[in-house]
């Protein structure tokens, strides 16, 4: 590059979601934190404004980038009338730096204060400072875009600098916030080592948003207003920040519209030199709001359609209107690309070609019309560009790309994925090798920029950065064309890509090491073979006279490359590629041999005056139109959402992903400080192999802080409950809730049809029987049906590892058990443990490992590739899910393991069982945040009473009465099913019913023709509600919910029914319910726990009690009434107080019954002294579980691997 870079690594991705994903304490109290910190380094002006709103301020909850700005701007602007106490005269003309810090500076920026944290406060600059500035923009900005009159700038400016007085004066103009974002986005076209973090110019930035008017008025700065506003969004935009700009811009095209100033010239009733300025303006507010637009895939703010294009004319006192004209070309035609061929089936098969051949013929004709003395002649190797020039050209080769890139990728998905049916054309080649050219044009452009030592090289110019990654990503998809060749080496071009993208990077611009990340990490998977890429996410390239980052040249393996110890792969000799005018610098299959020389009628060799669809046949125009509309491949022209459904959809072996968790960034772990406390015996040696056991320690010490921190929040959702805030939707996530557009993943193999599901723990027979039921789905419950013993959970795994290889069969005295074979068995679903419980007889690092993570390791590393090849694969079920933090964190685990063991990401499927009163009003959430590994909700419906109950056991007004009659009709349940299935169908995915928990009775025929009548009821409600699936806990009531929902769903699942609900906050929490508390049902409450917890010490997991299947959700409903009962001082229907007194005695009388009729060895004492304190209506332990846990663990001294 010709100058000596230093490699800034940059560990936080410019990502919004990635970093409130990693916000301390939750939205709100983050916000609050950093209110706090701006506080303290704000001027005495800006913090006397604060103080007085600060009550406010601490009410706005955090929003997404424009929005909160928008909303503490209004706050700014509620409080800027002039208060004579003001310190507003006192202020002085610099802001002094109270208290400088060097703070971490994240790009995603929640207010102006955000922004310049961490940042010194900055003087203006002097005159000749600002004369520098205001050249390098003018320079850099003044050829193709039109932002200021700059002769009645400077007039300004030299103002400002005239006296004391007259720069007072100016101070307080609408000019001087003008002039500020000149200042900073000067500041932002050169390259400057910078001591701290953060766009440069970001602070005198600040200082313009804080004069910014309320935008209702800002109309009345006129012509003034809608530059400031321009280049707001300019500075927007370079900073990578393209929502807020979106934002900006809409409101800059909204302003210019209501000055009038798209009008024609001859229609503009002003002196011609304003008329010229105004419409300049204009055409560049045009084109900031069609490249923000398609930048992100939204829509424009105008419609060309109600547009007059009438173009800027020469006129005496300005430029040449030709570079800002051929831009607006440019512009105009990116947009028409987004709207139309990228408008997903708007278009016929002959529009689409049709339309695409109109469009590179637009391109090919804006290409000839660039003014001369900016052309460039790409004949000459060593050509010379000017930086207007290449801004233009860079434009006009990202559109060819964007035009042609769904062909390419299409092309090459089906070569990778083996998908191809019919050869590639010459025409589908021709558009390839366009593509392809395009790329390398643009990247010999950013060398001769670099090259040329009197070109500014802005660090944050945009569309320098959207190039440089727009044809990287076109590189590497030729990379995977060829990826069956090992022997291939990567062009040199990739390597150039790189090295701009690593200077751009080591400028502080943190969008372009996102970029920069992402570009090394597939680049290394494609040619794996070939070059180190990748080490400690450095591309390890030559050291001698070479550009910094090209392979050097040389005849034996490995030239160029670093040493490394002991075996090294097979590597190749890398020849560098000679790059030419015309040629590319590789040939392929795919992309064609070499171009002949291109004539003028011809676009880099495609001929454009002949009919398009014609010359490519039909075949070829299907290729396209298919390219466009592939819903398997949904395209939207943004370069990251492309790359993303690459990353998907491409990677062999789903090792290539944007945040891989490669061998070399894992969190290191070593078995020294693994222990192992649970009995070693067969199936523990045979499942807790070291592989596994290292598996596991990485699983717990890359997200145990997260799961810690999760728990945390949960005791404060409780503390926020009990002081009065009942739970809602979140405003901070409505977003999420009220785009209608995103979806869930498709439904994996085994999961398209789930209508009957069968539950139980996981003891070989229990396995064996499930597996042989008449059902579609076996969910293999290692949570509420089963008692965690440490026994119980590693024979469990063992019993699943033997049942997915078709090995589990066995003889029990003289049955056998044996899988049958007439049939398919059903798809085998994981229920793991929830976040909130431990498994402590495996510790890391002196810490119990998380259940949840022990259970889903365990399962997923054994038996993922196994399951995977016999046509299913590692499916699960979340149980005990609270908000969608918990459920990214879930989503962070499977990326995470996916990579680890080499499959694509998407493979596992979840299923979130909505089982907790916070989770329902977060279903939306919750699927997004597992979009691609989701595989719909279920209703947890036993679980959700509990926790309704236990959310608000201290508040009296949500009091319940007996457990039977809280059924699924109830207004409070009701609306809970409604909202999850249609949240379900709306994504995309299952909405799965609850469980039929009666059981057969043998000894009494009526009384079980009435239950199964009960059953048939229940399940009929469940399908006529909408739901695609039922649960029954016992195989003889598989065949009543077979016949309810094969007779009323005839398809596999009925995604496609979405009901329209309104269902609303008090709907969920309406604790209105018909019923009674009864004397019965204290009892029955009673009988039911301490028979289930009885059983639980003894290490059974569930338990037929009064022919009712009874798990731990259940056995809670029931404790947690008795405790609410009691703490409030209810009275039962027949008039008895329930108080502490009352409920110890039926207590008693309870339990003296249970023990007269149980066997010797019984556990009924112990429950009773652990569930005794729990039913006075004082002590209240989170789950039963938890409480009893300690007595069935039998840790021991650990034991060898």
């Amino acid at each position: 590059m010709g100058k000596i870079r230093t490699n800034i690594k940059q560990n936080s991705p410019n990502n919004h979601e990635h970093n409130l994903r990693h916000l301390p304490g939750g939205y709100q109290q983050g916000h609050q934190i950093r209110v706090h910190q701006a506080l303290r380094r704000l001027s005495p002006l800006v913090k006397y404004r604060l103080q007085v709103m600060a009550q406010d301020i601490a009410s706005i909850e955090r929003a997404p980038g424009p929005l909160f700005e928008q909303r503490l701007r209004s706050l700014f602007h509620e409080n800027n009338g002039k208060d004579p106490d003001s310190p507003e005269k006192d202020a002085p003309e610099h802001l002094e730096n109270e208290d400088p810090r060097d703070l971490p500076f994240t790009p995603e920026w929640t207010s102006t204060n955000e922004l310049i944290k961490g940042i010194p406060h900055q003087a203006f600059p002097k005159e000749a400072e600002s004369n520098r500035l205001l050249n390098l923009f003018n320079s850099y900005m003044g050829v193709t875009q039109h932002f200021l009159d700059q002769r009645t700038f400077t007039d300004n400016m030299t103002l400002l600098f005239n006296s004391q007085a007259s720069r007072a004066r100016q101070m307080d103009t609408p000019w001087f916030t003008l002039y500020l974002l000149v200042m900073a986005m000067g500041k932002l076209m050169e390259e400057d080592p910078r001591e701290v973090r953060g766009p440069p110019g970001a602070f005198w930035f600040a200082e313009a948003m804080r004069r910014l008017p309320p935008l209702h008025s800002i109309s009345e700065y006129g012509i003034v207003g809608l530059e400031i506003l321009c280049l707001a969004t300019t500075y927007l935009q370079w900073n990578d920040r393209k929502n807020d700009a979106y934002f900006f811009v809409g409101t800059t095209v909204r302003l210019a519209l209501t000055l009038g100033c798209n009008l024609p010239f001859s229609e503009q009733k002003c002196l011609p030199s304003e008329r010229a300025h105004r419409m300049r303006v204009w055409w560049t507010v045009y084109m900031l709001d069609q490249r923000i637009s398609a930048g992100l895939g939204r829509p424009a703010s105008v419609d060309d359609r109600h547009l007059s294009f009438d173009l800027p004319g020469p006129s005496p006192g300005f430029d040449s209107p030709e570079p800002l004209n051929v831009n607006v070309k440019i512009a105009r035609t990116t947009g028409e690309i987004m709207s139309s061929l990228y408008s997903r089936g708007a278009l016929s098969q002959a529009d689409l070609v049709r339309k695409m051949r109109n469009l590179l013929q637009s391109l090919h004709d804006i290409g000839g019309s660039i003014p001369a003395d900016l052309a460039i002649d790409f004949s000459n190797k060593q050509f010379e560009v000017t930086r207007a020039g290449a801004s233009l050209y860079l434009r006009l080769f990202q559109s060819i790309i964007l035009c042609i890139r769904p062909i390419l990728l299409q092309k090459v998905k089906d070569k990778v994925q083996k998908t191809q049916k019919q050869a590639v054309t010459s025409a589908i080649s021709q558009l390839c090798l366009l593509c392809n050219e395009s790329a390398l044009r643009i990247i010999r452009i950013l060398m001769a920029m670099q090259r040329q030592e009197e070109i500014v090289e802005a660090p944050f110019a945009f569309f320098d950065l959207d190039a440089a990654f727009s044809a990287a990503f076109v590189l590497i998809m030729r990379g995977f064309a060829h990826k069956q060749d090992s022997q291939k080496p990567p062009p040199q071009e990739l390597f150039q890509a790189i090295d701009f993208l690593e200077y751009l990077s080591s400028a502080g611009n943190q969008a372009a090491a996102q970029r920069l990340k992402d570009v090394r990490q597939f680049s290394a998977h494609v040619w794996a073979n070939v070059v180190a890429f990748d080490k400690d996410h450095d591309v390890q390239m030559g050291e001698s006279g070479a550009s910094h980052g090209v392979p050097q040249v040389g005849n034996t393996p490995g030239a160029g490359l670093p040493e490394q110890s002991g075996p090294s792969p097979a590597q190749m000799p890398l020849t560098t590629p000679t790059p030419s005018s015309s040629v590319p610098s590789w040939e392929g299959e795919m992309f064609g041999g070499p171009a002949d020389t291109y004539g003028s009628d011809t676009l880099f060799g495609l001929n454009l005056d002949e009919n398009l669809e014609q010359a490519f046949g039909l075949e070829a125009a299907e290729g396209i139109y298919n390219s466009f509309n592939d819903p398997t491949l949904p395209l939207t022209g943004v370069d990251q959402l492309d790359w993303a459904e690459l990353e998907k959809m491409m990677a062999p072996g789903g090792s290539v992903f944007k945040y891989p968790y490669r061998t070399s960034t894992m969190v290191q772990s070593t078995l020294d400080s693994v222990s192992i406390l649970g009995a070693g015996n067969e199936a523990s040696r045979r499942i807790l192999t070291k592989e596994a056991v290292n598996f596991l320690a990485i699983l717990h010490r890359s997200f145990e802080p997260t799961r810690q921190h999760l728990l945390k929040l949960r005791q404060q959702r409780q503390i926020d409950t009990d002081n009065g805030h009942l739970p809602d939707f979140l405003p901070e996530t409505k977003h999420v809730r009220d785009d209608k557009n995103w979806r869930g993943a498709q439904p994996a193999p085994g999961l398209v049809n789930r209508r009957v599901e069968i539950t139980g723990p996981t003891d070989r027979k229990m396995v064996v029987n499930a597996l042989n039921s008449d059902v579609w789905a076996y969910m293999a419950d290692f949570e509420d049906s089963n008692g965690p013993t440490w026994d119980n959970m590693i024979q469990g795994q063992a019993n699943l590892y033997d049942a997915i290889r078709r090995q589990v069969d066995f003889k029990l005295g003289e049955k056998e058990y044996k899988l049958r074979t007439d049939r398919t068995l059903p798809t085998l679903i994981a229920r793991t443990r929830g976040w909130h419980l431990d498994e402590k007889h495996f510790t890391v690092d002196g810490q119990p490992m998380s259940g949840a993570l022990f259970d889903f390791g365990l399962y997923f590393f054994h038996n993922a590739k196994e399951l995977i090849s016999r046509g299913a694969g590692p499916y699960f079920y979340l149980p005990k899910m609270e908000s969608h933090l918990e459920a990214r964190l879930w989503n962070d685990v499977f990326n995470m393991s996916q990579d680890y063991i080499g499959i694509s990401r998407g493979t596992i499927r979840a299923t979130v069982l909505i089982e907790t009163i916070s989770a329902v009003f977060e279903m939306d959430e919750i699927i997004y945040e597992l979009r691609d590994h989701s595989s719909g909700l279920n209703c947890g419906r036993w679980d959700y009473i509990f926790t309704f109950v236990k959310r608000f056991r201290n508040r009296p007004g949500f009091v319940l009465p007996d457990r039977s009659d809280v059924s699924m009709t109830v207004p409070f349940m009701d609306a809970y099913v409604k909202l999850l299935i249609s949240t379900c169908h709306a994504r995309g995915v299952h909405a799965m019913g609850g469980m039929a928990a009666l059981i057969p009775r043998k000894d009494d025929p009526a009384a079980n023709a009435k239950a199964m009548d009960s059953v048939r009821a229940d399940k009929l409600r469940e399908v006529k509600a909408g739901h695609d699936g039922t649960w029954v806990a016992h195989p003889a009531l598989a065949s009543i919910a077979s016949e309810i929902f094969n007779e009323h769903m005839p398809t596999a699942n009925q995604i496609f029914i979405r009901p329209e609900v309104k269902v609303t906050r008090d709907d969920l929490i309406n604790s209105v319910v018909p019923g009674k508390i009864t004397d019965e049902g204290v009892r029955k409450n009673l009988h039911i726990t301490l028979a289930y917890m009885e059983g639980w010490l003894r290490g059974v997991g569930c338990s037929a009690i009064n022919y009712l299947m009874e798990d731990a959700a259940t056995a809670e409903v029931s404790r947690s009434q008795l405790w609410y009962w009691v703490h409030h001082g209810v009275s039962t229907a027949e008039g008895t107080k329930l108080d502490k007194t009352t409920m110890l005695n039926v207590f008693d009388e309870v339990t003296k019954e249970l023990l007269k009729s149980a066997p010797t060895n019984n556990k009924f004492e112990l429950a009773a002294k652990y569930l005794r304190p729990q039913v006075t209506g004082e002590d209240y332990a989170d789950f039963l579980t938890t409480l009893l846990y300690d007595e069935i663990t039998s840790v021991g001294p650990s034991w060898k691997l």
